[in-house]
């Protein structure tokens, strides 16, 4: 599905926190601003094309003069950024800004004016500006199959051995030698779940283990199963299972 507006900023900003299973694809208009994700900052100016993966927040600010752009969000797309620093970019169309502007201009229209075929029009010209995007980025488009890669069944096997040890994303990531926020984005497509929820799972259902076969008490079972903390285990144990470590300690018992 394709959607689209237009937006125009003058000294606010406009803020997406929210995860959103779509490419967002921008296109300054007029103005200069920055688009701040990722824990960085970076400057936007006119005929700029901007694209944001999916599942990334972000925020988009003016400067001194008013920002207008063009924002459109396509679902089911994603560009594979693992060999990048960040999971977006921003690429200058100046040069072909007569170009841009008019798969963009005709784009909007099929879509306000719905004549018949214009969601064909409509979508052949949005291919026409992934192309300009892909050749200036040289970022490919990310596959089922590498979504569903090697990967991230190599992260998976490493959790299930390991989870009880000291694991975060940027040691999965190194492991891997792929963009951590893209190691995120392919594992969750690939199994439903981020792969820190999944380590804490398993460390739960590690837990539940030690319930039930040992007499260890709560703080070591936390320790062993891998968590900082037993108060930390005990709201991740009563989160995934709804009860608290002693209470599933003494329901096991019971049968």
């Amino acid at each position: 599905m394709i959607t689209a507006e237009v937006v125009d900023l003058h000294q606010e900003q406009y803020r997406h926190e929210q995860p959103e299973d779509a490419l967002r694809l921008m296109y300054i208009i007029s103005g200069e601003g920055y688009l701040r994700a990722q824990q960085r900052e970076t400057l936007l100016a006119t005929d700029d094309l901007v694209a944001v993966n999916p599942d990334l927040g972000y925020e988009v600010g003016a400067r001194e003069q008013p920002i207008d752009y063009v924002l459109i969000r396509v679902a089911e797309t994603t560009l594979d950024f693992s060999h990048c620093e960040t999971d977006f970019t921003v690429l200058s169309c100046a040069d072909c800004r007569e170009q841009m502007r008019f798969f963009l201009r005709e784009f909007f229209r099929e879509q306000r004016e719905k004549q018949t075929g214009w969601e064909t029009a409509a979508e052949s010209l949005l291919a026409l500006v992934m192309v300009v995007l892909l050749r200036r980025s040289g970022v490919p488009l990310l596959s089922e199959s590498n979504r569903s890669g090697k990967e991230c069944s190599a992260v998976k096997r490493f959790i299930d051995a390991n989870f009880a040890e000291e694991i975060t994303l940027d040691i999965l990531a190194e492991r891997t030698g792929l963009n951590k926020y893209y190691l995120v984005h392919a594992f969750t497509r690939t199994y439903g779940i981020s792969p820190i929820n999944y380590l804490i799972r398993q460390r739960i259902n590690g837990s539940q283990r030690l319930l039930r076969e040992t007499d260890y008490n709560i703080s070591k079972i936390a320790l062993l199963s891998g968590f900082s903390s037993q108060s930390y285990f005990s709201q991740s144990f009563k989160r995934q299972t709804g009860m608290t470590p002693a209470q599933f300690r003494k329901q096991n018992q019971k049968e």
